[in-house]
């Protein structure tokens, strides 16, 4: 008689478990995903270093309401405003959520919300820019910042007003304008220059705040 062995193959079993539950609200801002306020995406790990958040906004001891006026101006406008009155910059992050048992208040017009009789939006939180941020070798597209707002006008305070602006700020507290070394791109009109054709400048740095000066 022929002796037949068996192969006894092992099987690999995966134990699966309910769902973890959801992380935190500190883990979600550890771990910032790609998300998008008023249709425009960013991604939080872009700004987490010059930024200030406040968890759950209020208003003279109420609920920041979700809009500037009652239902009106909603997000960011109410936002920005909130951030100007603590005296930052403009708001970067700013989720909404619905409250069921707490009456809120907006920030323009002092209309209050409530939810007995309407359908009423606060922040989970809102993520402000730093009040003064200094940007050493500032660039525009992948060159150095020109010193000039376009080519050969408006250079010095100009340009470097219009950079702040575009981070978000209102405007340069300081800079320092150097020679340039490398090409550089004016942030006005997109202009490029070549220092080995022409004298460009640069900045070696520039600090840009909140409010005006």
């Amino acid at each position: 008689m022929k002796l037949v062995q068996a192969l006894i193959v092992p099987t690999l079993i995966i134990a699966t478990s309910a769902a973890p539950p959801s992380p935190s609200r500190q883990y979600l801002r550890s771990e910032p995903q790609p998300q998008v306020r008023d249709g425009v995406q960013f991604d939080p790990d872009d700004f987490e270093d010059d930024t200030v958040t406040f968890d759950d906004p209020t208003h003279h001891d109420k609920l920041l309401d979700y809009c500037l006026t009652f239902k009106n101006d909603c997000g960011k406008p109410a936002a920005d405003a909130y951030c100007a009155e603590k005296d930052y910059g403009e708001a970067v992050d700013f989720p909404k959520r619905r409250t069921y048992d707490m009456e809120t208040l907006t920030i323009e017009d002092q209309a209050t919300c409530t939810p007995e009789h309407n359908s009423c939006d606060t922040f989970d939180y809102i993520t402000c820019k730093v009040k003064e941020q200094t940007y050493y070798e500032p660039e525009e597209n992948d060159y150095a910042l020109d010193g000039c707002l376009e080519h050969n006008s408006g250079c010095g305070e100009e340009a470097a007003d219009a950079f702040c602006e575009d981070q978000g700020y209102s405007e340069a507290k300081d800079y320092e304008l150097v020679e340039a070394t490398d090409m550089t791109m004016a942030i006005g009109d997109q202009a490029v220059c070549d220092p080995n054709w022409h004298e460009c400048t640069t900045f070696s740095f520039i600090t840009c705040i909140a409010s005006k000066i």
